[in-house]
């Protein structure tokens, strides 16, 4: 085995890397990871509660699409308190419509929407009844309970709220508007979402109760 030149080993060198270069190379690698790795977490802190508000602003909206549909077609709203919405709606399906008795009436199921305080776990809870089976809609740390507000007319058709502690039926029977307001607190977020629904089908079958309404 031949020697190497002394021209060999000085080329061989430079192409090495000494221990300087190294300790460099790593410092500066571990300096871009931990700028890379706080911008990331950074990021994370920043967006996580927008990602969370944009979902119980999701989750509220659902149950207030729902309610509000329930509402445009009901036949009866048998009672309506803040934390209470009662009525009986005509059947969704059309193919179970077929039925009308000679007085007009369809198919209709009895629902009723009712807040719970730590109803579900340790959350606040909205619940819905139709025909005696319940489920949970949505439930988060805190809802408020001030949800339904039903307005009727007066003799001199001045709109004015519907007062629930009577429950008077004739009453009850010209509720024009009901406004719906969810404030929902969870994980540090606070959602609050409000509307106001005209019950349709109630004026309309109070007009012509022979009419058979569907959706």
């Amino acid at each position: 085995m031949t020697k190497m030149t002394e021209r060999q080993c000085n080329k061989l060198s430079r192409r090495a890397f000494t221990l300087v270069e190294v300790i460099i190379s790593i410092t500066l690698t571990a300096s871009l990871m931990t700028v890379a790795y706080t911008f990331y977490f950074f990021t994370l802190r920043v967006s996580g509660p927008g990602i969370d508000k944009i979902e119980i602003q999701k989750k509220a909206r659902m149950v207030i699409e729902h309610i509000s549909g329930d509402l445009r077609s009901a036949k009866e709203i048998i009672r309506v308190e803040p934390g209470i919405l009662e009525l009986k709606r005509f059947v969704d399906d059309k193919t179970e419509q077929s039925h009308i008795n000679l007085s007009g009436d369809t198919m209709t199921q009895h629902v009723i929407y009712e807040y719970k305080k730590k109803g579900s776990g340790n959350d606040d809870a909205i619940f819905v009844t139709i025909d005696n089976a319940e489920s949970v809609m949505m439930h988060f740390k805190e809802i408020d309970g001030n949800i339904f507000e039903a307005y009727t007319y007066d003799p001199d058709d001045n709109l004015i709220p519907f007062d629930f502690r009577e429950n008077d039926s004739i009453m009850r029977a010209k509720i024009s508007l009901v406004k719906l307001k969810f404030k929902v607190s969870h994980n540090k977020n606070e959602v609050l979402l409000t509307t106001a629904v005209n019950p349709r089908f109630l004026y309309g079958f109070k007009q012509q109760p022979y009419w058979n309404f569907n959706k």
